[in-house]
């Protein structure tokens, strides 16, 4: 199975909370995916942030919570969401 390449261009960054957001619309919620840097080249792996999600109540189906995969982490990034709208 494949997962999408997302661009990071796609996301909005909100740079105090270290997060990543973009609506469902074109990709939909994925299992995984990876964000691919324009500027760097880089491309970072997502997996579901279960524990987010748990505490959550999982968004009420309203969004998903994603993280860095194992590795990844030093990408200035704590959590991608995928939002319902």
């Amino acid at each position: 199975m494949s997962y999408p390449v997302i661009p990071l261009r796609s996301f909005k960054y909100y740079k105090e909370k270290k997060t990543l957001q973009l609506s469902t619309e074109p990709y939909g919620a994925p299992g995984e995916f990876f964000v691919q840097s324009e500027k760097t080249g880089r491309v970072v792996h997502f997996v579901p942030d279960l524990d987010n999600m748990l505490e959550n109540e999982f968004y009420d189906g309203l969004a998903y919570a994603y993280k860095p995969a194992a590795g990844e982490e030093d990408c200035r990034v704590i959590r991608a969401f995928l939002i319902n709208e």
